[in-house]
C-alpha cells in the first residue's frame, strides 16, 4: 500500500477528540523508524509544524505536531506540498505555525511562530506525489542565518550515506495499531537511490518521476514515516548540512525493498530561489523627488515602503521599485497573477508617464 507520509491524529482521536475538527490534523501515524535520539544542534535547520488550532484546543505542541521541515533562510521553510493541501486547496497560513531551535516538543526553547504565507509548486500532483514540494515564508525569523540548510545543487550517489530527521513514529503496526509516539526528535542513516534505480524495484515500478530520490537499505528497518512528512534528508559535508530531500512518501514503513521517497531538492532549486526573491524592477521608472501626491521620494539610497512596493532613490537620479516575494501578494500559495498584473501593469503606465 502506498502512502504519503502523512500527519497522525487519527492514533490519538480517543484521547484527544477536540483535535478531530481542526482543518490541519496534528500527526495521523508514525515517526522514524529505526532511529536515535539526537538535539537540536545536530540538525538545527529542522522544524516542526504544527496546527495552530490543535495548540490552542489541546496547550500541547507535540499532540499539534503534523509535519516538518527545514529552515533554508532565517525566514523560509522548505516543506512538503502535501503538508498544507486539503480537499479545499492550500490550506490558511494562518492555520499553522513552526517551532525552531527544539528537539523536544515538550519542552520547547522558543514560542511557535506564525507563518505569514504558502507557496506550493503549481504542478504538484496529489495522485503522483510528484512536485511535492512548498515554501513556508515566516512572519518573523525564526534563527540566525547561521543555523540555516544550503540547498543541495548535486544529485544524490547510488550508496550514499545520508541523514534523515523528524519527529515521526519508531514503530509501525498498521494492522495491530500500534504507534510510538516520543516527543524527542529522532534520525537515522540511509543510503541513497537514485530515482532510475529506485524505479526498477517491485515496488516502486513506474511510480519514481525524475525529481524524486529514494533512500533506504535492502532490508529495510531505517526509514521515515508519515509524521516525518516535509521534513529534511540531510547529506553531510565540510561546510555543515545540505538539504538533499524533502520526505514524501513510501510503501509502508522501513520495509524490505521499500525504502523512503524523498522530493529531489535539486531538481527544484531554480524554483525555490525564484519564489524567494523579491522582483525587482530597475530603471528611470520615477524621477527622484518626483513622486505624484508625495513631496519626495527620499535621498539618495533612502527606501520608502509602501507596504506594497518599496521605492528607492538611487545616485543616477532614477529609482528601483521591489515587489516582495509573489508569497507575499498570494497568501494562500499558488501563482500571484492578479496582484502581480496590476502591480506591473502600474509601474509600465508610472514608467511611460515619466519617460514622456
Amino acid at each position: 500500500m502506498k502512502t504519503s507520509k502523512m500527519p497522525r491524529i487519527s492514533t490519538l482521536l480517543a484521547a484527544t477528540a477536540c483535535l478531530a475538527s481542526t482543518s490541519v490534523t496534528a500527526n495521523t501515524s508514525q515517526r522514524i523508524i529505526g532511529g536515535s535520539p539526537i538535539l537540536i544542534d545536530a540538525t538545527p535547520s529542522i522544524v516542526a509544524m504544527i496546527s495552530a488550532d490543535a495548540l490552542e484546543n489541546t496547550g500541547s505542541v507535540f499532540l499539534s505536531q503534523f509535519c516538518g521541515g527545514t529552515l533554508i533562510d532565517p525566514s523560509w521553510v522548505l516543506t512538503a506540498a502535501h503538508c498544507v493541501v486539503s480537499n479545499d486547496g492550500v490550506i490558511s497560513a494562518d492555520e499553522i505555525q513552526i517551532v525552531a531551535n527544539s528537539h523536544d516538543l515538550n519542552n520547547i526553547n522558543s514560542d511557535p511562530i506564525d507563518v505569514a504565507s504558502i507557496i506550493i509548486h503549481e504542478d504538484y500532483l496529489d495522485a503522483s506525489n510528484d512536485y511535492d514540494i512548498a515554501l513556508l515564508q515566516l512572519a518573523s525569523p525564526a534563527v540566525e542565518a547561521s543555523l540555516v540548510a544550503s540547498l543541495n545543487d548535486s544529485p544524490v550517489l547510488i550508496d550514499e550515506a545520508l541523514i534523515v530527521a523528524g519527529w515521526g513514529a519508531r514503530q509501525f503496526d498498521l494492522i495491530e495499531g500500534s504507534f510510538d509516539f516520543p516527543s524527542i526528535l529522532e534520525a537515522v542513516e540511509v543510503s541513497g537511490l537514485p530515482a532510475e534505480i529506485c524505479n526498477t524495484l517491485p515496488a516502486y515500478e513506474g511510480d519514481i518521476s525524475s525529481s524524486m530520490v529514494c533512500a533506504g537499505f535492502p532490508d529495510g528497518g531505517a526509514d521515515t514515516c508519515q509524521g516525518d512528512s516535509g521534513g529534511p534528508m540531510y547529506r553531510q559535508s565540510e561546510n555543515g548540512l545540505t538539504v538533499v530531500g524533502i520526505t514524501s512518501w513510501g510503501d509502508g514503513c522501513g520495509l524490505e525493498f521499500r525504502p523512503g521517497v524523498y522530493t529531489d531538492v535539486a531538481s527544484f532549486n531554480d524554483w525555490i530561489r525564484s519564489n524567494m526573491e523579491p522582483i525587482v524592477i530597475a530603471g528611470p521608472v520615477i524621477p527622484a523627488g518626483e513622486t505624484e501626491g508625495t513631496d519626495d521620494i527620499g535621498e539618495n539610497g533612502e527606501t520608502i515602503d509602501t507596504g506594497l512596493i518599496q521605492v528607492t532613490s538611487v545616485d543616477d537620479g532614477s529609482t528601483i521599485i521591489t515587489v516582495p516575494a509573489l508569497s507575499a501578494l498570494n497568501s494562500n500559495g499558488g501563482a500571484a497573477g492578479g496582484w502581480l498584473s496590476l502591480l506591473l501593469a502600474g509601474f509600465i503606465a508610472l514608467r511611460r508617464r515619466w519617460a514622456a
